[in-house]
């Protein structure tokens, strides 16, 4: 009896098992690329399951595409790999702690349409925020905070339908009004933030100078009227 039931038991798990490890096996056109980025990182090749890079790779476990790719705590000194843009379900992309990454953000980029996360924090990425980003209609979450980028805040950032959190706090952007003293009210009370579109908050970003900055701009989406929260910067503050 005891036989006959762990022979049962065999049966029954074994091509769970198998079903499992088939599910974690990279595609072979993902690992493609993930050697692409390996090469522009200079890194050796890969050959193992991409779907095991834990911490920097990570895979629908349904399907085994690729579906996440962070890089954290990393002195690579270049630019951000164009070959990302190759991960035709990517949903999350992560870039922080990286105080050599330079250059601005790939326009490749724009074909990443099932982004719903993008953070490029605490590096040296720089020069004005595309435009394009608004082609990325399923965009939840924007962070491009502490990091050198400059210009103005693009208004078509205002056309993502699901953008709900957005960071651009600590770069260089355009400052349009003069710097207040440290113990004046910003221009724009939080009511009569409440009144305007989500453009119209856009254009008013960031306003306050030296002394103040855009910390936090969230879209309530659930809400009939946008708002937005603000709050003080500290320049020494870390991460």
């Amino acid at each position: 009896c005891k036989c006959l039931a762990l022979f049962v038991l065999l049966a029954f798990s074994l091509p769970l098992t198998l079903t499992s490890a088939l599910r974690w096996r990279c595609l072979p056109k993902d690992a493609h690329v993930v050697n692409e980025i390996f090469k522009a990182l200079n890194r050796p090749t890969f050959t193992g399951d991409c779907c095991h890079l834990f911490g920097m790779i990570e895979c629908n476990l349904n399907t085994s595409s690729v579906t996440g790719f962070s890089m954290y705590d990393n002195y690579f000194n270049g630019s951000i790999p164009t070959a990302i843009a190759k991960f035709p379900n990517l949903e999350s992309l992560t870039f922080h702690k990286m105080p050599y990454l330079h250059g601005g953000i790939p326009p490749s980029f724009a074909s990443l349409t099932k982004l719903t996360y993008l953070e490029i924090t605490w590096t040296n990425v720089h020069g004005p925020i595309p435009s394009w980003l608004n082609q990325l209609t399923n965009l939840r979450s924007l962070d491009l905070s502490n990091n050198q980028f400059s210009g103005s805040i693009p208004p078509t950032l205002a056309d993502l339908p699901e953008l709900t959190s957005l960071r651009l706090d600590r770069n260089k952007l355009m400052v349009l009004y003069p710097s207040p003293s440290a113990s004046s009210e910003a221009p724009l009370s939080y009511k009569e933030m409440g009144r305007k579109s989500r453009k119209e908050i856009l254009e008013d970003l960031p306003l306050l100078g030296e002394d103040w900055t855009l910390i936090w701009c969230v879209f309530l989406i659930k809400s009939s009227t946008p708002r937005l929260s603000r709050s003080r910067s500290i320049s020494n503050g870390s991460n």
